[in-house]
């Protein structure tokens, strides 16, 4: 019994991975589409439904001159639309 319920666990941890990695991707696409710029996964977290941009100097001043279409297209994105970005 106790391997049936380590296994779903996994299997549970894995599609939670999966998600993450599809919104990761998603703000990649969108950062790259809207700002030009290419974010590496150190440059931002994803905790829970928050993204927080940990890049600096020209990248996060070119970031925060494109914010109001950056959440704009945030809202609009069926995978984006329930994450915030914090800067």
């Amino acid at each position: 019994m106790l391997n049936i319920a380590e296994n779903l666990l996994n299997i549970s941890k894995s599609l939670k991975l999966d998600e993450f990695d599809g919104a990761k991707k998603a703000f990649k696409k969108l950062m790259g589409d809207v700002t030009t710029l290419q974010l590496d996964d150190s440059e931002f977290v994803l905790e829970k439904n928050i993204f927080k941009i940990r890049t600096l100097g020209a990248k996060k001043v070119r970031i925060l001159m494109c914010l109001t279409d950056i959440q704009t297209r945030m809202k609009e994105n069926l995978i984006l639309s329930n994450f915030i970005l914090r800067l």
